[in-house]
């Protein structure tokens, strides 16, 4: 799934992606693996929450699923920050559980179940 953005001024108006997601499926299991990700300029916009509340609700419905999972590196804030907004509880850290460009990080699993989802904010 695109996230695309319309008028865009830097582009004359053009439709523009801002960012991406997606979720790895496991019909096997009825699990699946969010990942998402935003171009720097769109960040902070609510964006991915938006997208992602659409792409969960489309997983626990007609998916079937019973869990979708997420994992991000710990010290990346922006990226941890929709997971918590989204409900995602965090399950463990697996410390280097990353190799980035810059060396091997800890990394933060999060977990979402569909009674949590169905229940959020009741």
């Amino acid at each position: 799934m695109a996230i695309v953005v319309t008028g865009h001024r830097g582009t004359g108006g053009a439709p523009r992606m801002a960012g991406s997601l997606g979720l790895r499926i496991d019909r096997a299991e009825a699990t699946a693996e969010l990942g998402y990700w935003v171009d720097a300029e769109y960040e902070g916009r609510g964006l991915v929450r938006r997208a992602a509340e659409l792409l969960i609700e489309h997983g626990f419905g007609p998916l079937g699923l019973r869990r979708i999972g997420l994992r991000t590196v710990v010290d990346n804030v922006r990226s941890r920050a929709p997971a918590e907004r989204l409900g995602f509880t965090q399950e463990s850290v697996l410390p280097q559980g990353a190799v980035l460009a810059d060396g091997p990080r800890d990394l933060a699993v999060y977990g979402l179940s569909r009674d949590a989802w169905a229940t959020r904010g009741a």
